[in-house]
C-alpha cells in the first residue's frame, strides 16, 4: 500500500492511498466466500460453488463492490496509523479508481490554536446595586397579584372588570355571543373586535351600547377579517381593582414576614442574588469571548458540521420531550431548512471555537485533573442513586468516561482561571462546582 499525505487549508490532510493488487485480490476472495454462503447455485451446497459460478450469479461488479466496501475502511485505518494521524472529526472518503484501487481521504486534524495575550486581559467585574425602585417594583407586582375586585356604582373606566352580555353579528349571522362574560376594559390591549373597550368606557351597569365597526384585513380572526360587524354589549356590573395597603399586615399575607421592612429585606436579598448570578454569568461570557476573539486557528469544516449535527439532535430531543416535531418548530419560526442549517453551522462554529480555545488555555497553563477530582464529580452526579457507589466504580474503570469528565473539569477550571486573571487575580483559584454535575452513562451491572 502506498500512501501520500498532503496538508491543505483548514487543518486538513489529504491522504492518497493506492492499494496493492494482492490486497484487493484477498478482499475479492473474502467477498466471494461471503457471497457463496448466501447465494444458491444449483448442484452445489452453500459455500461450495466455484467462484466463477458465484460471479455469474451475482455479477462481477457486485462482488468487486462488496470487496471495496469492506477493504476501504481497513486501508484507511492502516494509512492513519502509518501517518500517525488522529482525526478530529469524521473524514471524507472517496474511491478515486477501482483498477488500480485508489482511495482519497480528507482527514480533519486538531487545529493549532494561537492564543492572544490572555494573561494581559482585564475585564472589570460589574457591580450589582439593588435600588429602592427595583424593590418597589416587586412590591407593586405583589400588590397587583393580591388585589381584589370590588363592585362600584360609577360608570366603567379603563382597567375595570365588567360583567357583560355581548353579541357580534355579520349580517344576520351571530359570530360571537357570550353571556355573563367577565372582561377587563383595556383600550390598548387585546379586544374581540376593534374599539370594543373604547365603547365600554363611561358605560354604567344596566346600560347597553350598539355600534358597527369594520374589522381590519390583518385581524387575528380569519372569520371576521374585512367584515363590517354589528356589536351589541350590555353591561351587567362594574368592579374596580382595589390594591391592599402596603403595611405589615400585607407583608404577613404574602409570606411569613412580621413587618413590611422584613419583606423588603427579603426582596432586596433575592434581587441581589439573582442579578448577581446574572452579572457573574455575563462577565464570564465576556471574558471568554475576549479570549476567543483574540485567538487564531483554522477549524476543519467537518468539526463544525459534526457540532451542528449535535446541536440539531439536542434541539430535536428537547422539542420531542414537549411533543413538538422539529418541522413544526421551523414552521412557527418561519425558517427555511437552508437558513435553519446555516444558523446551526454558525452556532456550531462558535461552540467549536470556544472549546478549542479553552482547551488550549488549559494546556498552556498545565491544568491537569487528578482521578480524585473525577471521582468527586461522579459521586456528586449519583449522590441520590441507591446504586451510586457501584456506578462510580464502573465509571472509573472506563477510560472514555474518565476522559469525558476530565475534559469538562479542565474547561471549568480554565474558565475560572481566565475570569480570575481578567479581574486582576493570579489565576490560582479552586474549581467551582457546576450548576449541574456531569451525567454518568449506563446502569450498574448485576
Amino acid at each position: 500500500m502506498k500512501v501520500t499525505a498532503t496538508p491543505i487549508e483548514q487543518s486538513q490532510i489529504v491522504l492518497e492511498i493506492e492499494v496493492d493488487q494482492d490486497q484487493v485480490d484477498r478482499a475479492l476472495d473474502q467477498a466471494y466466500r461471503r457471497s457463496a454462503n448466501r447465494v444458491k447455485v444449483p448442484g452445489f451446497r452453500p459455500g461450495k460453488a466455484p467462484r466463477h459460478l458465484v460471479e455469474r450469479m451475482i455479477g462481477t461488479e457486485a462482488l468487486l463492490d462488496d470487496a471495496v466496501q469492506q477493504l476501504v475502511p481497513q486501508v484507511f485505518q492502516d494509512a492513519l496509523e502509518e501517518q500517525q494521524l488522529v482525526p478530529s472529526a469524521r473524514p471524507r472518503l472517496e474511491v478515486v479508481s477501482i483498477d488500480p484501487l485508489q482511495v482519497k481521504a480528507t482527514v480533519p486534524v486538531q487545529p493549532e490554536v494561537k492564543l492572544g495575550e490572555y494573561r494581559a486581559l482585564r475585564v472589570p467585574r460589574p457591580e450589582v446595586n439593588i435600588t429602592d425602585e427595583q424593590v418597589n417594583d416587586v412590591l407593586d407586582r405583589l400588590r397587583q397579584a393580591n388585589a381584589e375586585w370590588a363592585p362600584v356604582e360609577r360608570p366603567a373606566q379603563a382597567a375595570d372588570l365588567v360583567g357583560i352580555d355581548v353579541v357580534v353579528k355579520d349580517g344576520d349571522e351571530e359570530v360571537i355571543t357570550a353571556n355573563d362574560a367577565e372582561f377587563i376594559v383595556d383600550p390598548e390591549g387585546a379586544n374581540p373586535v376593534p374599539e370594543f373597550s373604547q365603547h365600554l368606557v363611561n358605560q354604567a351597569a344596566g346600560s347597553e351600547v350598539s355600534y358597527t365597526v369594520t374589522v381590519p384585513e390583518d385581524d387575528q380572526s380569519e372569520r371576521l377579517r374585512g367584515k363590517s360587524v354589528d356589536v351589541t354589549t350590555k353591561v351587567n356590573w362594574v368592579k374596580e381593582k382595589q390594591l391592599p395597603e402596603l403595611d405589615d399586615a400585607f407583608a404577613a399575607t404574602v409570606g411569613e414576614y412580621e413587618t413590611l421592612d422584613a419583606l423588603k429585606d427579603e426582596i432586596r436579598t433575592d434581587l441581589q442574588t439573582r442579578e448577581g448570578d446574572a452579572a457573574k454569568t455575563g462577565h464570564q461570557e465576556e471574558v471568554i469571548k475576549s479570549v476567543v476573539d483574540a485567538a487564531e486557528m483554522e477549524i476543519p469544516p467537518q468539526m463544525i458540521e459534526e457540532r451542528a449535527d449535535e446541536l440539531f439532535h439536542e434541539l430535536e430531543r428537547a422539542l420531542g420531550a414537549q411533543g413538538i416535531p422539529i418541522q413544526q418548530y421551523m414552521n412557527v419560526a418561519s425558517e427555511s431548512e437552508e437558513s435553519f442549517r446555516s444558523d446551526l453551522l454558525e452556532r456550531g462554529e462558535r461552540s467549536v471555537r470556544r472549546a478549542l480555545v479553552l482547551d488550549a488555555v488549559a494546556k498552556s497553563e498545565a491544568i491537569e485533573i487528578p482521578d480524585s477530582d473525577i471521582r468527586a464529580e461522579l459521586e456528586q452526579a449519583v449522590a441520590n442513586d441507591k446504586n451510586g457507589e457501584k456506578l462510580v466504580e464502573q465509571a472509573m474503570q472506563r477510560e472514555d468516561t474518565r476522559e469525558r469528565i476530565a475534559a469538562v473539569l479542565r474547561e471549568r477550571q480554565a474558565i475560572a482561571f481566565l475570569v480570575d486573571i481578567a479581574t486582576g487575580g493570579d489565576g490560582k483559584v479552586a474549581d467551582e462546582p457546576a450548576a449541574e454535575p456531569v451525567t454518568v452513562d449506563g446502569e450498574p451491572e448485576s
